[in-house]
């Protein structure tokens, strides 16, 4: 896979060439040919899916990643609990998650006391033309990282946490290296090497999910049914039902955070929930 970008400084791009390609390789196990050069604006063809974004508010505040799920909701609370002025970015995702995190959105600004700006970007394209959601963390910390240098803030915050954070292969696929300590590390690399005062903290590494869900308020556990956790494929044509599937690793390992402190009356209600039994017959992956 090849990609060329436009920039301002092609020398100090250039002389990143190596790292790029080592992260990507990391995140994807995919190899990409990388290169750069000059950026000019007169000749920048109009793609579909071109993002544009106003990201320039000076307002010094931190940036915390939105995912509208689990992890993301607790590290809200973390920022109200801590009291922490933050804007918040990520993308919307489609259909019912969607619909999901705009409710959590909205509540984070009826909730939090500063007001907080919160970026939700649609999707860029409909389609797309390579099948992969690897290397999606590296867009969510880049764009982070350009509302954080924007913000005149030196911070980015992740919170999320657990053993999908290492990254285990299962049924030989594997999750994305989103939070796993050495993507940090390489991509933090990278910024000090572009001389940007900015950082990615992963705040919540040494906590458990279920610790960070116990230490929310009433108030924050009330809208954890509002939070989208389950990685069931939308696309797959076995997925028939609406909402979260309660068997993906995903939704196993919110189940067991939710019940290790007996939270899970404010718990969602899945397809297989926590009394359900499943079978070898039933028709699901």
């Amino acid at each position: 896979m090849a990609i060329e970008i436009p920039v301002f400084q092609l020398e100090i791009w250039e002389g990143l060439i190596g790292k790029i390609k080592h992260l990507l390789k990391w995140v994807s196990s995919e190899d990409y040919q990388v290169s750069f050069r000059m950026f000019n604006e007169d000749v920048i063809e109009k793609r579909e899916g071109q993002l544009k974004l106003s990201l320039d508010s000076p307002n010094q505040r931190i940036v915390s990643l939105f995912s509208g799920g689990l992890d993301s909701l607790t590290g809200a609370y973390y920022n109200f609990k801590n009291g922490i002025a933050s804007n918040y970015i990520g993308f919307l995702n489609k259909r019912e998650e969607a619909t999901n995190q705009r409710v959590l959105a909205n509540f984070y600004r009826t909730k939090l006391s500063t007001t907080p700006e919160i970026v939700l970007i649609e999707k860029p394209v409909e389609k797309k033309l390579h099948y992969t959601q690897a290397t999606r963390s590296l867009l969510y910390f880049t764009l982070a990282v350009a509302k954080a240098h924007y913000n005149k803030s030196n911070q980015v915050n992740l919170y999320e946490n657990g053993v999908l954070t290492l990254n285990p292969s299962l049924y030989g696929r594997f999750t994305t290296k989103t939070t796993h300590p050495k993507t940090l590390f390489e991509f933090n690399d990278l910024l000090n090497d572009l001389c940007m005062n900015i950082k990615i903290e992963h705040l919540f590494i040494y906590k458990t999910k279920g610790e960070s869900i116990n230490d929310m308020d009433l108030d924050f556990k009330n809208v954890i049914k509002d939070s989208f956790t389950c990685g069931a494929g939308r696309s797959d044509v076995l997925k028939v039902h609406e909402g979260q599937c309660g068997v993906c690793i995903p939704c196993i390992l919110r189940k067991i955070s939710m019940a290790a402190y007996d939270n899970e009356q404010y718990d969602c209600s899945y397809y297989y929930d926590y009394n359900a039994k499943k079978f070898e017959s039933d028709v699901y992956y």
